[in-house]
């Protein structure tokens, strides 16, 4: 058996989100699952087998636990099949689907100019007030709380999983973020949300990003699929973009030293969101071999 490690959200190896790709994953156990996900060490891994409601099954697991849904696994993933001409894909783009755990997610799949693209069309969109204040927030990320952006609510948004969407006023403090675990942690808990996007507004078509999930094992991502299409949504429902069509960047991991580029796209009509669409390439870095022994429990 055969994992990758694929770079997402980057045509660079060693910068984007690196992801675990297992494919033909159907014999293993959710225990030997989680077990390769915890060796493999990536943000989250990915266990591709069949499926009877959609082209392949996907399920995600972080080194700690499994999770519903995530962006940048679900690229790597499709980028992966078409590079080994598993799947096929042309410029206009090819529409595949994904069955996973928040549902059937459907996927366009584009090869021109030595570059794959994935697109994936999440969910649509839920909000919910956050239990908690400005000045709580601010403290468990280690910054005051006139860091914070007035021009943006602190909101929990949902297109996938649930994150915590928190706006800074100036790129030097987002980039000198350091939160204490236990409080963000407590904070995350509180709201039932995977990570906290944690952005900057550069212009309406550029955002620099950073996104921490303590309570799912992950320090910090360097490319954030499902929290960028959450983001999206949460800056049309702010009133931040009211275009029928909204694309924009955002800019990732830099903090990190393995920058990430996330190309999103709501339709909307005023405030009524149509649709969310989030866009990434990817690059193989890793092929391993895992023999069977190593995987039996």
């Amino acid at each position: 058996m055969k994992a990758f490690i694929v770079d997402a959200f980057t045509n660079r190896k060693f910068e984007g989100n690196r992801a675990g790709v297992i494919l033909d994953a159907d014999s293993l156990s959710k225990q030997e699952r989680q077990q390769i996900a915890s060796e493999i060490y990536a943000s989250e891994s990915a266990f591709v087998s069949k499926s009877k409601a959609a082209d392949i099954n996907i399920q995600f697991f972080t080194p700690t636990q499994e999770i519903a849904f995530c962006g940048h696994n679900t690229v790597a993933v499709f980028y992966l099949l078409a590079a080994l001409n598993k799947i096929k894909a042309n410029a206009e783009g090819l529409e595949y689907t994904a069955e996973t755990a928040i549902g059937v997610v459907p996927i366009k799949v584009r090869k021109g100019s030595g570059q794959i693209d994935v697109t994936m069309t999440q969910r649509a969109p839920q909000f919910q007030e956050t239990p908690f204040d400005r000045k709580a927030t601010a403290t468990s990320l280690g910054i005051r709380e006139s860091d914070l952006d007035e021009r943006f609510q602190i909101k929990l948004v949902n297109t996938g999983n649930w994150h915590l969407m928190v706006g800074i006023k100036e790129l030097d403090c987002l980039h000198k973020i350091s939160y204490d675990t236990s409080a963000l942690s407590e904070l995350l808990r509180k709201g039932d949300a995977v990570t906290a996007h944690v952005f900057h507004m550069n212009d309406k078509k550029k955002f620099h990003a950073r996104n921490f999930g303590p309570t799912v094992g992950i320090v910090e991502d360097p490319a954030t699929g499902s929290g960028a299409g959450a983001f999206g949504a949460y800056l049309v429902e702010q009133g931040i973009l009211d275009a029928k069509h909204n694309e924009f960047e955002i800019l990732q991991g830099e903090a990190m030293g393995r920058p990430s580029n996330i190309v999103v796209n709501v339709s909307a009509d005023g405030k009524k969101i149509e649709k969310v669409e989030v866009t990434g390439t990817a690059v193989v870095s890793f092929e391993l071999l895992m023999e069977p022994a190593l995987v039996a429990v």
